[in-house]
């Protein structure tokens, strides 16, 4: 791999990562994380020297930020899947959609 094609993912799972702490949504958040991981991690396999040691740093950050962030996504989860089986039991009633 190219040194240059290496920093660009590092810098571009250094951004998301950056980006992923500022997001409030938790869904939002691990999709950041996620991203961001998935950025370093072919720099960790494939990228020269100094550069695979930065990736797999990046790559830890954004696994550990996304098992972190897991149990609040997981909970908003939830909760959209009860507000959206309490709005089909409305509509399967005969009741408007609020």
């Amino acid at each position: 791999m190219k040194p240059e094609s290496a920093r660009t993912l590092l810098w571009l799972a250094g951004i998301v990562l950056a980006l992923g702490l500022m997001i409030a949504s938790p869904s939002g958040a691990i999709a950041c994380f996620a991203l961001a991981a998935l950025s370093a991690l072919v720099p960790a396999i494939r990228g020269p020297g100094r550069l695979r040691i930065v990736a797999l740093l990046l790559l830890i950050a954004g696994l550990a930020m996304s098992a972190i962030t897991y149990p609040d996504f997981s909970s908003e989860q939830d909760r959209y899947r009860q507000r959206v089986q309490e709005r089909n039991a409305t509509t399967m009633q005969g009741g408007q959609k609020p």
